[in-house]
């Protein structure tokens, strides 16, 4: 007689068994807290809290903590804000890394490609998209729900970046000149100011001459 099918005829046998039992201890579990179930229906609860294998389950939300997740498709350094004018955190994305990414704002351009996404953690760290390819999809960064406004008290310009060596657009904004916020970042120091708000156009704008319209709008996330 074949082993291994004495082995499968045996283990089979006191599958029944074993599921009986653990049927049964649900019932007891139930029975402590004052529900009444029948020994089908504890079964079936079985099944949900361990699954297949005896093991509990984790949630789609602990499976997929971050946003999404992007793909190095060469070398990229890491910066503290999305700008190519922004300082190196000293960290590379090697080509080839997955990485996740909580969100993605507009930028610098880089070859063309204004879009950089923000790395988890606490720290301030961006990569270009101009180098990476979005492989699960990652959202928009946005404040709040509340909107806000931010009105121009002296003669200035928006950028592509959150720094002021990068690309500024023309004509300059007059005073008096009202712009919707969608939320800002600490980046480029302008007037001993560092906040940057992200305004129409995907521009950036200072914080330095500007009153706000409204409640301080949140930070990019």
């Amino acid at each position: 007689m074949n082993t291994r099918d004495n082995h499968t005829n045996r283990s089979t046998r006191r599958a029944p068994i074993a599921l009986t039992a653990l049927a049964g201890a649900a019932v007891a579990a139930t029975a402590v807290i004052g529900l009444t179930v029948s020994p089908a229906q504890a079964d079936g609860l079985s099944d949900n809290l361990f699954g297949d294998h005896g093991q509990p389950q984790t949630s789609m939300h602990e499976k997929h903590a971050a946003e999404g997740q992007v793909r190095a498709t060469d070398d990229v350094n890491v910066r503290r804000a999305p700008s190519t004018k922004a300082a190196r955190t000293g960290g590379v994305v090697q080509a080839g890394e997955t990485v996740p990414s909580t969100c993605k704002l507009p930028g610098s351009g880089v070859d063309g490609t204004r879009t950089w996404y923000r790395l988890p953690g606490e720290g301030k760290e961006y990569v270009s998209g101009r180098y990476v390819k979005e492989i699960d999809k990652v959202a928009d960064c946005k404040g709040g729900n509340d909107p806000n406004a931010v009105y121009i008290t002296k003669r200035t310009w928006t950028f592509s970046g959150p720094n002021t060596s990068d690309h500024a657009t023309l004509p300059a904004l007059q005073p008096g000149t009202r712009m919707h916020v969608t939320c800002y970042l600490d980046a480029d120091r302008v007037a001993g100011k560092t906040a940057w708000y992200l305004v129409d156009n995907d521009e950036w704008l200072p914080a330095n001459g500007v009153d706000l319209d409204g409640s301080q709008p949140q930070y990019c996330s």
